[in-house]
């Protein structure tokens, strides 16, 4: 961790911006700063999209929480210093390893992470149109695909999270819809799995 000093008008993070697994949060200490989004312009009106503020965050907040999901979500909004102020910069690594340590601590990012896997599941296909996609389920019955995604759950996994465990009983069939997944055993990277693909100790 870092201490980081971000004079009035910088910018913490940028809407559109990509957050990839690894990047880190800042925790703000002193100093204010403003949540602003890009809003289209007036119709009629020659100029491009405005900024409009939307939010106001003060000391104790975080700020580029997206990253503990591990996935290249655009960021919706931008994060400008009003003040000069002054924040607390975790590595996301370094953060998940203090949440497994005190999960108690997940509950001050549960109502942005519920935001975020709403945002996310706004922009996904939908779970029959993800099924259809598999060569595993081609040519099945549309009546049991219905069924099978109405079984299927949805759930967003943290940056470096265990899946599934090596030596695990678990039944259960993961399909990657968005992000990375490594395949590890006693701890050494294996593979990769990639985005559409399937996994599982039963697969």
């Amino acid at each position: 961790t870092e201490s980081v000093s971000i004079p009035s008008g910088g910018v913490l993070a940028a809407e559109g911006e990509v957050a990839k697994a690894g990047d880190a949060i800042y925790v703000i200490a002193e100093g204010f700063a403003k949540v602003m989004r890009r809003v289209p312009a007036a119709s009629g009106g020659s100029s491009g999209p405005t900024q409009e503020v939307v939010g106001r965050l003060r000391p104790g907040t975080v700020v580029g929480d997206l990253c503990l999901l591990g996935v290249g979500v655009p960021r919706p909004a931008s994060v400008v210093a009003q003040t000069d102020l002054s924040a607390l910069r975790i590595p996301a690594g370094m953060m998940l390893e203090v949440l497994s340590l005190f999960p108690g601590s997940l509950r001050v990012l549960d109502d942005r992470l519920r935001e975020t896997a709403l945002y996310m599941q706004e922009r996904l296909p939908t779970k029959i149109e993800v099924v259809r996609g598999l060569r595993l389920f081609r040519g099945c019955d549309a009546a049991f695909l219905a069924s099978l995604t109405r079984e299927g759950q949805r759930r967003a996994a943290l940056f470096r999270e265990v899946v599934v465990k090596e030596g695990g009983q678990e039944g259960t069939l993961h399909v990657l819809e968005l992000g990375i997944c490594a395949i590890e055993i006693h701890g050494r990277h294996i593979a990769e799995v990639p985005v559409g693909n399937c996994f599982g100790e039963r697969t």
